[in-house]
């Protein structure tokens, strides 16, 4: 079932056992989506009392289609969309902020269907918060203290932590359900990247890679055992910004024929990536052929496929289109 078929829930409606068991294959999706781009946050005023928890993903509006998919499926939460500023494309975002919102809908579903990342973390504090908040007990000093720790705690789990380089094993063949393959369809479509190299205009590779902070490296070490396929390398700090990042790869011809295609056409992605999956794949399949010196018919057609995958990522104003 995709985002497009599924019909707006009556809020309140959603939360119901059955309604979350008709949904489940979005819902394991928009726990991977929302381990890779969501975040959750508490704020206080200055006296404590006022006290706001939200749940929000932020997009370029060229993606803005998902965002209003996930909006029309869960029946909460707002849209509204932010004026690009230096070198940033302006972007939308999805957040939820009532509480009645949270307790009805966003927290049924991610107790059934856990992010699994480090996120994990961030949404059993938030939970504990919206909880406090709903029952009134945020209003009581005891409360309003337990409201900060909970702040604090959020804070703190968001700092990188160094978890040391562990070496991935892997399987001999996949072995996942629907719920993972979901899943991970989701985190691909908020961090993961479809590329097409080519060197000297004559060698070709393609490659799947999923890129997250290095303390979130256990993550990519499940999903590499789990599919039995795929390299992690880390990159250090000085050439990736604030924090290290792990980073899944997979570039085996083979292993993208017979593992990785497959498992996107059964468990298919939902931004714009699907696009990006599209031409990646046919890109794969004229390179599928053993060897490394190709026909020149076949170097045209990648170095074509090439410059389409490029062109689909250029940032395009919501409503345009890429020719």
């Amino acid at each position: 079932m995709t985002v497009s078929q599924l019909s707006l829930p009556r809020l309140g409606q959603f939360n119901s056992i059955a309604r979350i068991s008709e949904c489940d294959g979005f819902c394991h999706w928009f726990a991977g989506f929302t381990a890779a781009e969501g975040s959750f946050s508490i704020s206080q005023n200055g006296n404590g009392l006022g006290v706001l928890c939200r749940l929000s993903i932020s997009l370029r509006d060229d993606d803005s289609t998902i965002l209003e998919s996930i909006y029309k499926t869960l029946g909460v939460g707002t849209l509204h969309s932010r004026s690009s500023r230096c070198n940033q494309n302006q972007q939308i975002t999805w957040a939820v902020h009532k509480n009645r919102h949270h307790i009805e809908v966003i927290l049924p579903i991610f107790e059934k269907f856990p992010l699994r990342a480090k996120k994990q973390k961030d949404f059993n504090t938030f939970a504990q918060a919206v909880r406090l908040i709903y029952s009134k007990k945020h209003l009581t000093p005891l409360g309003a203290i337990e409201i900060r720790k909970l702040q604090n705690r959020l804070r703190s789990e968001r700092q990188y932590i160094d978890p040391g380089i562990i070496k991935g094993e892997n399987s001999k063949k996949p072995d996942f359900n629907a719920a993972f393959g979901n899943w991970l369809a989701g985190m691909i479509d908020g961090d993961g990247c479809f590329t097409i190299h080519c060197k000297d205009g004559k060698y070709f590779s393609c490659r799947l890679s999923l890129g997250l902070r290095r303390d979130d490296l256990e993550i990519l070490q499940r999903i590499q055992k789990t599919l039995g396929t795929g390299h992690i390398t880390i990159k250090d700090e000085k050439t990736n910004g604030k924090y290290p990042q792990a980073v899944w790869s997979v570039t085996r011809i083979s292993d993208l024929i017979n593992i990785i295609i497959p498992l996107f056409r059964r468990y298919p992605l939902r931004t714009k990536k699907q696009q990006d999956f599209g031409i990646w794949s046919q890109a794969v399949n004229l390179l599928s052929s053993k060897g490394y010196f190709y026909p020149i018919s076949v170097r045209e057609n990648v170095s074509l496929l090439r410059k389409r995958l490029m062109r689909q990522r250029t940032y395009t104003a919501h409503g345009k289109t890429n020719d």
